[in-house]
């Protein structure tokens, strides 16, 4: 029967001392995959922001086609108001938003 070598202090410290170690590497590289984490997260956001604005500024040129190139954006509102109380221009828009939504 072998009997196990009793651990020295020495031996406890170094062993205590390499896990410190491989404790240290594992923050570090998780603090590393969080930066990159965050980073790709902000790129999305960056792309999506970017996609919106593109979006909003061929909205408004189509608005300015239409409804000139002075039109401010409360002038464009009550014109579409106007637009939409002739009940068939009302109940196109709604079921165009309709089919928008179920696509």
């Amino acid at each position: 029967m072998i009997m196990a070598r009793k651990m020295t202090l020495e031996s406890a410290i170094r062993q205590a001392e390499e896990a410190d170690k491989r404790v240290t590497e594992a923050e570090n590289n998780l603090t590393a995959a969080k930066n990159k984490q965050a980073a790709c997260w902000a790129k999305v956001d960056e792309i999506k922001a970017e996609q919106e604005q593109a979006r909003f500024n061929s909205i408004a040129k189509i608005a300015i086609e239409k409804f000139g190139e002075n039109v401010t954006a409360e002038q464009f509102k009550e014109m579409l108001e106007t637009i939409m109380i002739n009940d068939e221009v009302s109940e196109y828009i709604n079921s165009e938003k309709a089919k928008q939504n179920i696509n």
